[in-house]
């Protein structure tokens, strides 16, 4: 490795330190004449890549991974046991493990993990049961519910006021993912929302 290359690699490590990219390992593939460096980060949702046009320039690109995306979607605060359901609009099933949940959004010492092999299929549903067993609470009339994922950036968040989630009801998005909430009258677990 001449000087030149070297000072790449340099290059390299400086733009992932940048980016926050820490306890990272490099993937290097020098089979082609353009090197591409991928510094993954323990998060499972994270990664930052940089590529370099050639092992004799400088200039370094990179580009962070976008945040894997997780909606809470439907919410039955009023039934034994209460539960919420979570949307995955990625292709990819996404691995909860990490990820954790509170009824107390500003506080980040109420966040508690979600039950062990919690998965969220791609395109798809995953309802969680909301316990004082398994949680350590349970959802109220008048509430607030946060996600967060493993790097404690809040992934999605909701509120709601007595009445909106009644026994038999619940308060959702419509349409999935993306919609704003409403009382729905009709509780779809792991299913498409319906009003």
């Amino acid at each position: 490795m001449d000087r030149r290359t070297f000072l790449t690699v340099a290059t390299c490590l400086a733009a992932c330190s940048e980016t926050g990219a820490s306890n990272n390992w490099l993937a290097v593939d020098a089979s082609a004449a353009d090197i591409t460096f991928v510094a993954h980060d323990i998060a499972p949702d994270a990664s930052v890549e940089v590529k370099i046009a050639s092992a004799d320039s400088s200039a370094a690109e990179v580009t962070k991974a976008e945040k894997v995306e997780l909606f809470i979607n439907e919410v039955a605060c009023e039934e034994n046991p209460d539960w919420f359901e979570l949307f995955n609009p990625g292709t990819s099933e996404v691995d909860l493990t990490g990820w954790t949940l509170a009824d107390v959004l500003g506080d980040a010492t109420k966040r508690v993990p979600f039950p062990a092999n919690s998965v969220v299929p791609g395109s798809g549903f995953l309802m969680i049961e909301v316990t004082s067993e398994a949680s350590g609470f349970k959802l109220g009339a008048d509430e607030e519910l946060g996600v967060y994922r493993p790097d404690g950036s809040k992934a999605d968040s909701v509120n709601w006021n007595a009445g909106d989630c009644a026994t038999g009801t619940s308060f959702s998005r419509i349409p999935d993912g993306t919609g704003a909430f409403a009382n729905t009258k009709k509780q779809t677990p792991d299913k498409p929302n319906k009003q």
